[in-house]
């Protein structure tokens, strides 16, 4: 859907969605929708060995997932960070990279 770079901690991010967050996204109504799925995942950036002046994804460092059912429209949030090689669904700040994520807009693709 979406990607990212932090230069000043020297990561990049891809945000996935299915194709209802796609829709939703693109519609501006992404908080209630039902069914949705998304996944920001991030890596440490490093150097591409074979192209002179960029970066490439390195270490992998976390994937925060995001996902409703079709009967709600409460959003779960999970996150696994690669140091603790488990989903553990805590973050120091949940709703608010739950926000950052749905704040996402969708690349515009020709």
């Amino acid at each position: 859907m979406s990607t990212l770079i932090d230069k000043k901690a020297g990561t990049m991010s891809t945000l996935y969605a299915n194709d209802i967050a796609m829709r939703a996204a693109r519609s501006g109504r992404l908080r209630g929708a039902r069914g949705l799925a998304m996944a920001l995942v991030t890596w440490k950036q490093q150097e591409n060995p074979y192209w002179y002046g960029n970066n490439i994804p390195g270490e992998l460092l976390s994937v925060e997932m995001l996902s409703s059912d079709n009967r709600t429209d409460s959003i779960r949030y999970t996150l696994f960070e690669r140091k603790k090689i488990a989903f553990n669904g805590l973050s120091a700040q949940p709703n608010q990279r739950k926000n950052f994520i749905l704040d996402q807009k969708p690349s515009i693709m020709p």
